[in-house]
């Protein structure tokens, strides 16, 4: 399945933040924007920029609900003969 996102850094999105003290990641969703997308070939990750003035690094796709973006998903079987 390839995924194929419409989104850049700047993006507005909520996501889960981990607690400095405890190393925890919260449950909750807080409003922030994309400040850097990676890609590394085995994961895409984001930094986020808080609304509050926190910041996240390496915040998996799971982990991100993106406001008003279009998504596509194509997916692909290999059939071996």
């Amino acid at each position: 399945v390839i995924l194929n996102l419409n989104v850049f850094v700047g993006t507005e999105v909520r996501a889960r933040f981990v607690n400095t003290t405890t190393g925890k990641t919260l449950k909750n969703l807080y409003p922030g924007k994309i400040a850097q997308i990676k890609n590394d070939d085995s994961e895409i990750t984001f930094d986020i920029d808080y609304d509050d003035g926190d910041t996240r690094k390496n915040v998996p796709l799971n982990e991100i609900q993106i406001k008003n973006v279009s998504c596509s998903f194509v997916v692909y079987r290999y059939i071996s003969f």
